[in-house]
């Protein structure tokens, strides 16, 4: 019995559970570990510019924040920019996409369709295109749950990625410290 725990099979199961069981439990929590995997990513790409600013005489923190600032600065003027052209956009494709003239136009280009290719049938093209605009309106819906879950997820990585680059040296120690060197 002693012989299978001393085994290279037991300590190569062994490895590989421990491995694998860690990311079998992430995954059951797998927007977690997006959200994890994502601030990681952002610190990863923040880090140098926090150390330069850290270099230049700014606590680590008000580095971080100065960072988080400039950015914020940078989404809000892109926002402030873009948003009425969206909506404009928007806007002018709802008024010429009214019902009133959305028939008419489906029936005349279903009719132009059909006389192009004859062996399409104008109703049935109609209906499809009707069908198709019916599965838009569904999936617009779950664009916009999907919005409200990247509205939090807007919040939690930065703060998550806040104490990341915070501690970012703290973390690297007891790391290499914890791992031994075998």
């Amino acid at each position: 019995m002693n012989d299978i725990f001393n085994s290279r099979y037991w300590k190569v199961f062994l490895v590989t559970f421990c491995i694998s069981a860690p990311i079998f439990i992430l995954s059951l929590f797998e927007e977690v570990f997006l959200l994890m995997v994502m601030s990681m990513v952002l610190t990863f790409v923040l880090k140098p510019l926090v150390d330069k600013f850290e270099a230049r005489g700014l606590s680590r923190t008000v580095s971080i924040l100065t960072i988080y600032l400039l950015l914020a600065a940078f989404v809000v003027v892109g926002l402030i920019t873009v948003y009425p052209i969206v909506v404009a956009q928007v806007m002018d494709i709802s008024t010429r996409l009214d019902q009133q003239h959305l028939v008419p136009m489906l029936n005349k280009f279903s009719a132009s369709l059909s006389q192009q290719i004859p062996f399409l049938k104008a109703d049935e093209i109609t209906v499809r295109i009707n069908t198709m605009l019916s599965e838009m309106s569904r999936s617009m819906e779950t664009l916009l749950t999907s919005a409200l879950s990247l509205a939090a997820s807007l919040i939690i990585v930065p703060f998550i990625t806040f104490f990341l680059l915070l501690d970012y040296y703290a973390m690297q120690k007891n790391l290499v410290e914890n791992v031994p060197n075998k």
